[in-house]
């Protein structure tokens, strides 16, 4: 073969590996978010929901249930009007 072909294949080999590469690289973020989100939903369908869980036993408790909630309402803040009396 001609040096000048060889160097060409040479170049072109080159050019599809770096691509190649580059491909690569920019899909390990996702290739680590798969594995991931297959674990996250590996979990969740693993759980076992109860009775408590559908009627809402298990919610954390109101917030607003001792009314600090509401007190914080209707304080003022600072950009804010007073609140009509």
């Amino acid at each position: 073969m001609n040096l000048r072909v060889k160097k060409i294949l040479l170049w072109a080999a080159a050019v599809v590996f770096a691509v190649y590469a580059v491909i690569v690289i920019i899909r390990i973020p996702h290739a680590i978010e798969q594995k991931k989100t297959a674990e996250v939903v590996a979990k969740i369908h693993a759980s076992k929901l109860t009775l408590d869980d559908v009627v809402g036993k298990n919610f954390p408790p109101d917030p607003g249930a001792d009314g600090t909630a509401a007190r914080l309402s209707t304080s003022a803040s600072p950009g804010r009007a007073p609140p009509a009396t």
